[in-house]
């Protein structure tokens, strides 16, 4: 794909990305809420539906809104991580994990800090997290590991003042990463396209679940795309601050 090719959307359809002669949104955040700025925790979480759904549902004001597909400008984008210490065979992914970390590098729950089976709650050195420690074979350093990596995406949705956050699980994770590199090839930052994201039902096992399918939807302006990125940093080095005071 080229840009020439790429339709160009207006940025009046983000008016979170239009500044209004004084400010912007990204000046805002810092200052309303200094060096806490906006956590994961304070945006809504867009839901990946279950049994191998294929629409999305949004709740809004005005009720549950349904989509076949997601679009939106991805702001800013990092690991998270998920660990259940019973099976998700045995239980849903829709039950609050016993441990998680929405930055992936600190982990807040019964392996995060000031836990007593891992005080310091630093994700590189969790047994949960290293190589075969979600095999059948507690020994083995081959397999799977126990706590799940996903990616934790601020999607900014057409309209929408404040972000929302989307958690991509691993099984997302290879279309996700070719998207980045079909991107990257086209010279094309993330945070300066509309992505589109559909859903596709997969199975097997006689379990379903939902893969999320991103796909290019049209780039923005040099200057909203810079607006973006900038909106992108302000969330983000607000929260590493937050973690980097946890980790002390």
């Amino acid at each position: 794909m080229t840009t020439n090719e790429i339709a160009i959307i207006e940025a009046s359809q983000f008016p979170a990305l239009v500044s209004d002669g004084d400010s912007d949104l990204a000046e805002v955040i810092a200052e309303n809420l200094g060096g806490d700025g906006l956590q994961p925790r304070d945006l809504d979480r867009v839901p990946i539906p279950g049994g191998g759904g294929t629409t999305w549902e949004i709740e809004s004001l005005v009720g549950t809104e349904s989509f076949r597909e997601l679009e939106g400008i991805i702001i800013a984008q990092q690991t998270a991580r998920k660990f259940w210490s019973q099976s998700l065979d045995e239980s849903d992914e829709t039950t609050p994990p016993d441990c998680a970390s929405d930055e992936g590098h600190v982990g807040s729950g019964i392996f995060g800090v000031g836990s007593s089976l891992h005080p310091s709650g630093d994700c590189a050195t969790c047994p949960m997290n290293q190589w075969g420690s979600g095999s059948d074979d507690p020994s083995s350093d081959k397999g799977p590991k126990a706590c799940r990596e996903g990616k934790l995406l601020y999607l900014l949705r057409p309209g929408d003042i404040i972000p929302s956050t989307l958690l991509l699980p691993p099984t997302s994770l290879n279309d996700y990463r070719d998207y980045m590199k079909a991107l990257t090839k086209s010279r094309l930052f993330f945070h300066s396209v509309v992505t589109k994201f559909s859903l596709e039902k997969a199975e097997s096992g006689g379990k379903r679940w939902s893969i999320v399918k991103p796909s290019l939807g049209g780039v923005l302006d040099p200057e909203t795309a810079a607006t973006a990125r900038a909106l992108g940093v302000t969330l983000k080095t607000a929260y590493n601050a937050r973690m980097a005071e946890l980790r002390a």
